[in-house]
């Protein structure tokens, strides 16, 4: 396929074909283990069962997760709490927004997960981005960040890779609690000013955005080219095991310590 790297904590596929998109894949997650964690209170929003209904695929495909618990069940966010999300617009292409908000209502509408856009912000992507950010955003999981960027300020893009996302795992109580909690999406610059020059382009930019929010619900690469989950892919929309891997990331727990 391509060669595999490692770049400031985000593993790539280094994966090349014309007309083709190059995405990443989470090279790691914060687990309780390895970097301390506070845990926010119980958010308000959060109730003791599933917050929407829970979606059950009638159609299968390739599939996988980028971590499984000890009995084989993904690592996923909790369907009984909102999973909230933020843009900073800055370097947006001309109706990217719009594109971006689809996205994460084709993932939510997928999943059965209540995905929750807030108001912009101006935080930028960084490699190494605190889970929790009081000042900036309350005593809660910071949300899942959507950002412009390039590979001046983020190594792991440039080149090949039009954007690289990265899944906050964390587990209190040890790998059976683990969960999502939040993440974020960096899109490269260069991608973006050649996504406006065409609807096609703009479809990608679209694409590309469902493939990386499907990192950040848990979701790894696919062999199947058909799958908007594989590595190299120019597939423009939920293939089968898109929608089966999906629809299982909304099945997960409901937790009560956080």
């Amino acid at each position: 396929m391509g060669d595999e790297q490692v770049v400031a904590g985000w593993r790539l596929l280094a994966l090349v074909g014309a007309g083709v998109l190059v995405v990443a894949l989470p090279a790691w997650t914060r687990l309780s283990g390895d970097t301390p964690v506070v845990l926010p209170p119980v958010p308000a929003d959060a109730q003791d069962s599933r917050l929407l209904p829970q979606v059950v695929s009638v159609v299968s495909g390739a599939h996988s997760f980028i971590a499984t618990h000890p009995d084989g069940s993904p690592v996923v966010p909790d369907p009984c709490r909102p999973m909230h999300w933020t843009m900073n617009t800055r370097g947006m292409p001309e109706g990217g927004p719009e594109l971006v908000r689809q996205a994460f209502h084709q993932v939510q509408a997928a999943t059965g997960l209540l995905l929750v856009e807030d108001a912009g912000t101006d935080e930028p992507v960084v490699t190494d981005r605190p889970s929790v950010q009081p000042d900036r955003y309350g005593d809660r999981w910071a949300p899942v960040l959507v950002a412009v960027t390039d590979d001046a300020t983020m190594a792991a893009l440039g080149g090949d890779v039009a954007a690289v996302a990265q899944p906050t795992t964390i587990a209190p109580s040890g790998p059976d609690s683990a969960r999502v909690v939040s993440g974020q999406v960096a899109i490269d610059a260069d991608f973006v000013a050649d996504s406006v020059r065409s609807p096609s382009g703009q479809a990608r930019f679209r694409m590309v955005i469902l493939h990386e929010v499907g990192h950040v619900v848990g979701l790894d690469h696919v062999d199947d080219p058909t799958q908007v989950m594989h590595g190299r892919t120019s597939y423009l929309y939920l293939g089968s095991g898109d929608k089966e891997g999906l629809a299982l990331a909304g099945s997960g727990r409901c937790f009560t310590d956080t």
